[in-house]
């Protein structure tokens, strides 16, 4: 992958990152759906539903349960 191509892919997941920040809940673990259906099993997880991302559209995201954050020792 060339520098410039490299440095779109990276762009376009800070542009995600900055997205799902502004629409968070402070105390909780957002992720995308991608994300949560690679997580899967042992994790549970909770719809957040749909946000508007300014320049992506929108995104379905989840939060993960609460009783989850143990695992992440």
């Amino acid at each position: 992958m060339s520098n410039i191509h490299s440095y779109r892919a990276a762009a376009g997941h800070g542009l995600r990152a900055s997205r799902m920040e502004s629409h968070g809940v402070p105390g909780r673990v957002q992720v995308t759906d991608a994300t949560r259906r690679r997580l899967g099993p042992p994790f549970r997880f909770e719809d957040h539903g749909f946000i508007e991302a300014k320049g992506i559209g929108q995104l379905h995201t989840w939060f993960l349960s609460r009783g989850d954050l143990n695992l992440a020792v």
